[in-house]
């Protein structure tokens, strides 16, 4: 068995090449109906996808209410790090 995971968008064919004792293949956990061609690969079809940006964006929740600490000092534009000891002062030093 091989499994893939991927991306697409509009029907395409499927081509796996495997060792022989491989006879099926998933895509993103669905079974795709494969035949072993004369040199011995697998192939078969994917279906246009059921999904596109839209449709995904669709189902997202809505990203509200956000919580954040604003604690650290080196967030600000003017913060100083030259005090810090054992700060690196060139690239020379660490190569």
């Amino acid at each position: 068995m091989v499994e893939l995971a991927g991306d697409w968008s509009k029907a395409t064919h499927l081509e796996v090449f495997a060792q022989a004792s491989i006879d099926q293949v998933f895509f993103n956990g669905v079974k795709i109906e494969v035949e072993r061609t004369a040199y011995g690969s697998l192939v078969g079809k994917l279906g246009a996808s059921k999904h596109s940006v839209e449709s995904i964006k669709a189902q997202l929740p809505a990203l509200t209410h956000w919580k954040t600490q604003d604690g650290f000092p080196e967030r600000n534009a003017g913060y100083d790090d030259s005090r810090w000891t054992g700060k690196i002062t060139s690239l020379h030093s660490v190569l």
